[in-house]
């Protein structure tokens, strides 16, 4: 049996999260597992067949489950562009 665990209680927090302490929010939600097991050994059927030095069985599950939030930053319309006026775009005069 095996099992990977990696989470946001192991992580650092990003430049653009919110640096409160007290923020439920302060790091994005991350969960990962990955877990499994693995299972093998001879065929026996007793009274009928006894495969322990010919006949085997192996058998594995491997499972992975992932949560992941991202950090996202846009950008703020300037007063100027909520009016409607666009500011990146200059005409040229003559």
């Amino acid at each position: 049996m095996f099992e990977f665990v990696r989470n946001a209680a192991f992580d650092a927090r990003n430049y653009f999260d919110h640096n409160v302490v007290g923020d439920h929010r302060r790091i994005p939600p991350f969960v990962r597992n990955e877990f499994g097991f693995t299972q093998g050994g001879p065929i026996v059927l007793p009274q009928l067949y006894d495969g322990r030095d010919r006949t085997f069985y192996f058998g594995e599950y491997q499972g992975f489950r992932q949560v992941l939030g991202t950090t996202q930053v846009l950008p703020v319309p300037t007063p100027a562009e909520r009016q409607g006026i666009d500011t990146l775009t200059r005409r040229a005069t003559r």
